[in-house]
């Protein structure tokens, strides 16, 4: 069944009020849009558990006892009872998990008690359970007093569990040597340790006492399976940081026919995977419980235009160059909520705004760029943590990076804002010499300190200024390969409100001062330092922040001084900088483009003295924007675009 965005409502009006068929219309209609399979139907059989869930399961394959030190003075053992494969056993249980908080003083005998009790109590359960269902069976044929009936079932129940071969008769805790310990002396902490083993009925039961292992608390799948495109899983662990992955995919989970097609953190989907399942096997460094779980299907990708680009970046840069990408992301905070969906980008389906979906399209158009800088704005937190923003990028790209949140308006550092990457065969961090808020850089500095008196000057103007938590992000990289040379990438993202022109201009001077200062102190000591300058500046190429850019000075008449409304002016000030900046790309149409703004916002600035432009990729064209009406879309995850240019050292 076929069903468009426009023939679905005429559909609605001919059935009437009847909700249940609406919905189902609706959700038909939905789905319409999507590839052959919808990206929100991804699933993951079992999905992802929470840590004690996820213990548990691993607790139910296992003839072993978990020793955890959960808190300084206490230990917290786990262990599935009864083993299905016991020794003698007549008639198979399924095992159950238990868990015992014990303090480490206290005497072991103490918690084997504990443990010997609890097990049989389950045990007494289940037969009591077992029986009741026999004698419901039975009901219809014999009715009997009801007195008669409960005490049959604990007479039952007592006798089938006194001779059950797992119920607990004795515990025993044997040391490395097979050596019984005297559990009324030892202590809980001395008793289970490693290399311990805990007996049960004479040795026909046991387990092997595992300390602290590493464990697989929870993993969920964090982006969406696209055939072609990379996926990334949130493995949660305890006691360990890496474990080893297997991925696998079936074309069938009924009769499953696993092959392995990938063991890095971040695998590729292989372009011929849609419809088949991912199986991901996480097995711990020391020699612990393995976890597997299951996802799919996989969806079938959509076109991207990332090939088109990727073809003018085929490789890694010769050592003499460095690959500079900047890249405005658009932040999940401003594109997965009812407001961004209705009103910012009514035109893209909203599951094409989901995070899951366009972190495929991310970590793919980044990993085809083979950058040796990558500079980054509206980057969440969380993207950059769990989201496996870091972790692709270092595991499958080479790079190291690290985030500068912004600050909001209560001072504290908010949910998105920058992130630097690096090539670490080429360079080595010196230095981080970011600044986490150009307000206060304005109030500290005392070179500044004119025209922080020109802004404290108009209070309106001030409340304004203070409102903002725009920073900037600077590192200082060594070249590995040339002693004295270094490169000092820096990026931000400049105020967006359209008529803050001189917000806009006092930041960009204030950025553009800490890295006069910085190759100041570099070119003192006798080395060089190249500047590259690269973000969001939303501001157009003939705007105040592009002119003192690259023109090294601005005069107090230029028209970025005077902002509309008396509250918006300060008095007017030159500014300069001796730094060398020219700009990488030449005015665009746009490198952003969305359904009321078109506009090249975005920039890469880089230091003339020591590097020069061998080329830049091509942006795409308003006729590969226009189909998709605007950005973000199907195939452009963001309203930005990605800048790319190579810069040769001289």
């Amino acid at each position: 069944m076929h069903l468009s965005s426009c023939n679905y409502k005429i559909l609605l009006k001919k059935i009437g009020p009847i909700p249940a068929l609406s919905s189902c219309i609706r959700r038909l209609a939905k789905s319409a849009s999507l590839p052959s399979r919808s990206m929100s139907s991804t699933v993951s059989v079992g999905a992802a558990a929470s840590a004690k869930t996820a213990i548990e399961s691993q607790l139910l394959k296992s003839t072993r006892l978990f020793v955890r030190h959960a808190e300084e003075f206490k230990l917290h053992l786990s262990l599935a009872y009864p083993q299905p494969l016991a020794s003698g056993q007549q008639q198979p249980l399924q095992p159950h998990p238990f868990n015992f908080n014990r303090a480490k003083e206290e005497i072991a005998s103490v918690t084997l008690a504990r443990i010997q009790a609890s097990i049989n109590n389950h045990l007494e359960s289940r037969m009591r359970s077992k029986l009741k269902r026999k004698q419901r069976r039975q009901q219809d044929k014999e009715p009997r007093d009801s007195s008669e009936q409960s005490d049959e079932q604990n007479n039952g129940a007592n006798s089938e569990l006194s001779s059950h071969p797992c119920y607990v008769r004795d515990l025993a805790i044997l040391d490395s040597a097979g050596n019984p310990l005297d559990t009324n002396t030892a202590l809980c902490g001395d008793a289970f340790c490693s290399g311990h083993t805990l007996s049960l009925n004479s040795g026909l039961i046991t387990y092997q006492m595992l300390v602290d292992p590493c464990l697989i608390l929870s993993c969920k799948l964090t982006s969406q399976l696209l055939s072609g495109f990379p996926l990334h899983c949130d493995l949660q662990l305890e006691s360990c940081s890496e474990c080893e992955r297997i991925w696998e995919l079936s074309s069938s989970l009924t009769k499953p026919n696993w092959t392995e097609f990938s063991r890095s953190r971040c695998p590729t989907l292989p372009v011929d995977s849609a419809d088949c399942f991912v199986r991901l096997t996480a097995v711990p460094p020391d020699g612990g419980l393995q976890f597997q779980q299951t996802f799919g299907p996989v969806a079938n990708a959509l076109n991207s235009y990332v090939s088109t680009r990727h073809a003018f970046t085929p490789a890694v840069t010769a050592s003499d160059t460095v690959r500079v990408v900047s890249y405005n992301l658009l932040a999940n905070l401003y594109a997965d909520s009812d407001y961004s969906r209705n009103q910012l980008f009514p035109w893209c389906d909203p599951n094409y705004l989901s995070m899951s979906y366009r972190k495929c399209l991310i970590f793919r158009e980044l990993s085809g760029y083979n950058a040796d800088l990558v500079a980054l704005q509206e980057v969440d937190e969380p993207l950059f943590r769990s989201g496996g923003l870091a972790e692709f990028l270092e595991h499958e790209c080479g790079l190291s990076g690290l985030s500068q949140m912004k600050l909001g308006q209560d001072g504290k550092p908010a949910q998105e804002g920058l992130a630097l990457f690096y090539r670490t065969s080429r360079f080595d961090l010196a230095e981080d010499r970011s600044l986490p808020s150009l307000n206060q850089y304005l109030d500290s500095t005392e070179s500044l300190a004119p025209l922080s008196s020109a802004v404290k000057a108009n209070e309106k103007f001030l409340e304004t200024w203070q409102a903002r938590g725009q920073c900037a992000q600077v590192l200082i990289l060594r070249c590995r390969d040339s002693p004295g040379r270094y490169l000092c990438a820096c990026t931000t993202h400049l105020f967006w409100y359209p008529s803050a022109n001189l917000v806009r201009l006092l930041q960009t001077h204030l950025v553009l001062h800490h890295l006069d200062q910085i190759k100041r102190e570099y070119s003192a000591r006798g080395d060089q330092l190249a500047i590259v300058l690269a973000g969001d500046f939303n501001s157009m190429p003939d705007r105040g922040p592009y002119w003192l850019t690259t023109r090294g000075h601005l005069a107090a008449e230029h028209a970025d001084w005077f902002s509309p409304g008396r509250e918006a002016m300060i008095d007017r000030q030159q500014l300069s900088h001796s730094l060398s900046l020219t700009a990488a790309y030449e005015p665009q149409p746009f490198t952003n483009y969305t359904g009321g703004f078109s506009g090249h916002l975005d920039h890469i600035f880089f230091d003339t003295e020591l590097l020069k432009l061998q080329g830049t990729v091509p942006l795409p064209r308003l006729e590969d924007i226009h189909p998709l009406t605007a950005l973000p879309n199907r195939c452009y995850p963001s309203d930005h675009l990605a800048l790319i240019a190579d810069l040769m050292w001289l």
